[in-house]
């Protein structure tokens, strides 16, 4: 069995879906972190539309627009206070309220299809405790994958930076005429190591 500490750099960078998902599977066994398995899938909702439309006012409901404005006038002062004058000096002003249509079921419906929405209901319920046992031991993983993944960043940047250093030196080569022991100098000057031939040997 071999552990992230096992991998080398090269051996990180050359990892396919199917190895780092085997990788986080066996890091995750160690320490211990349940597979989350598949992600549940929400039961399809039964089909049955809003159809009654009513106008709220406030918290209250009417069957007609013209009800609901009558309301809204009866209704249309509240109490406010001025900042700097303080809490304690309340005054009266008036409120437009709005008038929101708002669309229901109608209790036929609803009582025509009880049996299948409760169905419905349970199956709902049902998907949302699975999915919040799934995420929860989702994010259990979450440690592992970013360090792993930590990993593989840091072997591409180290990747990245020995290829940047060599083709500094062999720039610096170039410039000093193929002098090995001129370029490594002024390579030693400017990036505070050896050459790359020179650290090798």
């Amino acid at each position: 069995m071999k552990r992230l500490n096992d991998y080398s750099n090269e051996e990180l960078l050359a990892l396919d879906n199917d190895k780092t998902k085997l990788l986080i599977a066996i890091e995750a066994m160690v320490a211990g972190i349940e597979d989350p398995g598949e992600r549940p899938v929400a039961p399809e909702a039964p089909a049955i539309e809003k159809t009654v439309p009513m106008y709220q006012v406030g918290n209250l409901l009417f069957d007609t627009q013209k009800e609901a404005a009558k309301a809204a006038e009866l209704c249309a002062f509240k109490s406010n206070y001025d900042y700097a004058c303080g809490y304690d000096y309340n005054y009266v002003e008036r409120d437009e309220l709005e008038i929101k249509k708002v669309m229901f079921y109608s209790k036929d419906d609803v009582m025509k299809m009880a049996v299948e929405l409760k169905r419905y209901r349970e199956a709902k319920n049902k998907y949302e405790n699975d999915l919040r046992a799934y995420n929860k031991r989702f994010e259990a993983l979450d440690g592992i994958r970013k360090k792993l993944f930590d990993s593989i960043d840091e072997a591409r940047e180290l990747r990245d930076r020995q290829q940047t250093l060599k083709a500094a030196y062999k720039r610096y080569l170039e410039l000093a005429d193929g002098d090995a022991e001129v370029a490594g100098k002024f390579f030693q000057n400017t990036y505070g190591i050896p050459a790359p031939e020179a650290d090798e040997g």
